[in-house]
């Protein structure tokens, strides 16, 4: 940093400046599964089934939208994550860039046993048109819905935060989480250790006895 500053590409040396590296961020509110369940009371019930499947997959809601049923292993329950959709519309790779198998907690497979399967590449949520859901639809329903809630800071992304923080609850080692929320690994041994499907399996049963 010294010589960053001697060279001229800093004014002044963070190291110098008191708190400088500091997070200054506002906290965000601790939500809970009960608050979820006020909010999505007041979705239109076409609806519920998008943000239960995010709730149960603890997806972004990029690679929510861009479900296609071939994704999607019925006998299991498991979901394959391997894209998203980025604002535009267009399907792109993860965020992370990596793949990922899911095995849905039970509301999110109870919530897709409600609708007609289709096979191959097409979309599991369509919008009014017959496409893939528009991202902008769904955050202006969830929008107003968590105002009708009386819930008005409970944002979409939350959803992911309270579902994997109650994975971590059920006693779900640091890589079971890793594995289900698609997280970049945090170190190089991380990336050669992997979560079995059996153990996947049991870590969706043990969130969904907490959810019970």
């Amino acid at each position: 940093m010294r010589y960053a500053v001697k060279w001229g590409y800093l004014r002044q040396t963070p190291c110098l400046v008191e708190g400088a590296f500091a997070d200054t961020s506002a906290p965000r509110p601790t939500f809970t599964v009960i608050d979820f369940r006020a909010i999505l009371a007041h979705v239109p019930e076409r609806y519920r089934v998008p943000f239960r499947v995010m709730f149960a997959g603890h997806f972004r809601i990029g690679e929510l939208i861009a479900l296609d049923w071939a994704d999607y292993d019925r006998r299991t329950g498991s979901v394959s994550v391997t894209k998203q959709t980025n604002p535009a519309g267009q399907t792109i790779p993860t965020k992370t860039g990596q793949h990922r198998s899911v095995r849905l907690l039970q509301d999110g497979i109870s919530a897709l046993s409600g609708l007609t399967p289709a096979v191959g590449a097409v979309p599991i949520f369509k919008g009014v048109r017959g496409g893939r859901i528009d991202r902008r639809v769904l955050r202006r329903v969830w929008d107003n819905s968590r105002k009708a809630a009386g819930l008005p800071e409970f944002r979409i992304h939350d959803l992911r935060h309270v579902s994997l923080t109650l994975v971590a609850e059920s006693g779900a080692s640091l890589k079971d989480i890793q594995t289900r929320g698609g997280h970049a690994s945090v170190n190089a041994a991380m990336r050669y250790q992997h979560t079995t499907h059996e153990r996947d399996a049991d870590v969706a049963r043990r969130v969904d006895a907490l959810l019970a």
